[in-house]
């Protein structure tokens, strides 16, 4: 269902499953953006988010981040726990979190590059690439074309840091080591690339293999470079101009997130995702994207695909995506654009593909992982209560609880303003992000708690109480039965827990039933006034809710019949 929420505005899916027995768990992490190099805050929809398997939102962090965007947001290993880590490409930050949404480093890093943070060695260091915009000497710059001059350029970095103390470790940089004859980027004359940081190599991704030396994936060079970590100097590259493989196997360009996945004394073994195609006008490699596991023989210097894994509508992506191997070994692609990602079986088989509805949105990556989420706030509510055809009164509670992924069902509490008093008035099982709870009475006061699948309450997860919006014109009896109930409460003193029982409103007295319609009447106005001043409930702004477009809320599941096939 759509939210209610006016501060949440995650984007919602279309998806199609094709086999869900043989899917991974996990849930998908992701940030969407509208511009890659946003300056300013963007739309509800904007920063880092992660939904279950079927695209309901578990966590939206856009508030928390400004509505900007970040980048490469997953789960990493940091020295030895799982946090939730990302780049926060404006400021030029590493950013993690707990599993309570709390941030627990918060890094600032001269030159940093948004495109990888890579957590190596159980999390005790960390790769990411870097800016490095010089001017190139002139006879670098003369491969250019240019004969008198100098070429400015954006020679790409790598650093390696500590986490302990963030402190760099290893350094190196491709200026010495990488050319402009190694591009294959070229727009326009050379002295007008020359003038505005020519992104001749644009690194992408950085891993370091068993054996301790570093990969570089460079997407205007359609090159993967295995680095020397003790001498900085290319052992390799795969690809490319300058290829020192038997290539006749694998053919890839514009790649991204290349990853080295094992390593002994004759074979590599990597995986990447092979755009095939960028924006550019070079011709394509492949007649789609795909996701490739590829053998190097570092011997012979020869390659063979392992396995590929193509683009669920046999398409290109452009530019950025990702690949993931799960822990089952089927394989998560990030697809980039509308967020498009699939899931396959390690032979191939899609499993299931999902795609954003906003036709605008993109991803950098993203991915799948199993995660337990425990927010420290308590749970969100906004108690509505409408009066029927016939005059009766119900109500409707809607309760979520940003973050958390252990609720299995909400207990609803009728109370005092003071919770002295609470009973039980209804049970309903999650529902999505978002649950209503419907109850046909009137509560003036709500507290709502979260269980788990045993049917405890979880940590932080009992909410503050909230007051009941009334509806217009409510002077019906179940109103007047709830404040003859808080008057008799009120009266009674001790804190003895009551429980709720219906009385026979009908037959108060004439003279008590007109007095306590007055009281009603008098206390619904106070309680409008009192709700528009609440400044802590995030249904402040619920006047001004508007439902979201629907190509921003939309949500659809079409999941496959026994006997159907993926699309091929």
């Amino acid at each position: 269902m759509a939210s209610q929420r006016p501060d949440l505005q995650a984007p919602k899916w279309n998806i199609s499953i094709y086999d869900r027995e043989k899917l991974a768990l996990g849930y998908w992490f992701m940030s969407p953006y509208e511009h890659i190099n946003q300056k300013s805050p963007g739309k509800g929809w904007i920063g880092p988010h992660i939904y279950d398997d079927e695209g309901e939102l578990i966590w939206s962090g856009a508030e928390l981040f400004g509505h900007m965007s970040a980048m490469d947001f997953k789960v990493s290993k940091f020295r030895d726990r799982n946090v939730l880590s990302m780049i926060r490409p404006e400021v030029r930050e590493v950013v993690l979190l707990d599993n309570a949404f709390r941030i627990i480093e918060d890094v600032p890093i001269e030159g940093l590059n948004m495109h990888d943070l890579n957590f190596i060695d159980d999390g005790k260091h960390a790769l990411m690439i870097t800016r490095g915009v010089v001017n190139a000497s002139e006879e670098l710059s003369r491969v250019t074309g240019i004969e008198h001059g100098k070429c400015e350029a954006n020679f790409h970095g790598i650093l390696e840091l500590d986490t302990a103390a963030w402190q760099p470790v290893w350094n190196w940089t491709s200026y010495d080591h990488i050319g402009f004859d190694d591009t294959s980027f070229k727009y326009g004359p050379a002295t007008d690339r020359c003038k505005h940081e020519w992104d001749f190599l644009h690194a992408n991704a950085v891993d370091k293999c068993p054996d301790g030396d570093i990969l570089l994936s460079a997407r205007h060079t359609d090159t993967i470079y295995k680095i020397s970590r003790e001498t900085g100097s290319i052992i390799w590259r795969l690809g490319g101009k300058k290829n020192d493989f038997d290539a006749s196997n694998v053919n890839f360009s514009r790649q991204h997130d290349v990853r080295c996945r094992s390593q002994n004394e004759t074979h590599t073994v990597i995986t990447l995702m092979d755009n095939a195609k960028g924006e550019d006008p070079k011709r394509p490699t492949s007649a789609y994207s795909r996701g490739l596991q590829i053998s190097l023989n570092t011997v012979n210097m020869t390659t063979n695909i392992i396995s590929h894994h193509d683009h669920p509508d046999v398409g290109y992506t452009n530019r950025r995506g990702s690949y993931q191997l799960l822990p089952n070994n089927n394989v998560f692609m990030g697809w980039s654009e509308r967020s498009l990602h699939s899931e396959h079986a390690p032979d191939g088989q899609l499993l299931m593909q999902a795609r954003m509805l906003p036709e605008w949105l993109g991803t950098y990556r993203s991915y799948k992982f199993p995660f337990v989420g425990r927010p420290l706030d308590p749970p969100d509510v906004l108690s509505h209560a409408f009066t029927s055809h016939d005059n009766s009164a119900f109500m409707n509670v809607y309760v979520s609880w940003n973050g958390a992924t252990e609720v299995s069902s909400w207990n609803l509490y009728r109370t005092d303003a003071t919770a002295e008093h609470v009973s039980l008035i209804a049970n309903k099982a999650r529902s999505g992000f978002e649950t209503t709870i419907s109850f046909d009475g009137y509560a003036k006061f709500v507290i709502v708690e979260a269980l788990d699948k045993n049917g405890d309450v979880l940590e932080n997860g009992r909410s503050r109480i909230f007051e009941t919006l009334p509806a217009k014109d409510m002077l019906t009896p179940e109103v007047a039965e709830e404040e003859l109930w808080l008057q008799k409460i009120s009266e009674g003193g001790g804190r003895k827990r009551l429980v709720y029982q219906s009385t026979g409103i009908a037959f108060v007295g004439g003279f008590v039933l007109c007095t306590l319609l007055g009281l009603v009447a008098w206390s619904i106005c106070r309680a409008v006034r009192k709700s528009s001043r609440n400044k802590t409930q995030w249904y402040r702004s619920a006047k001004g809710y508007r439902p979201l477009n629907k190509e921003e809320v939309a949500i659809e599941v079409i999941e496959c019949e026994s006997g159907c096939s993926s699309p091929s």
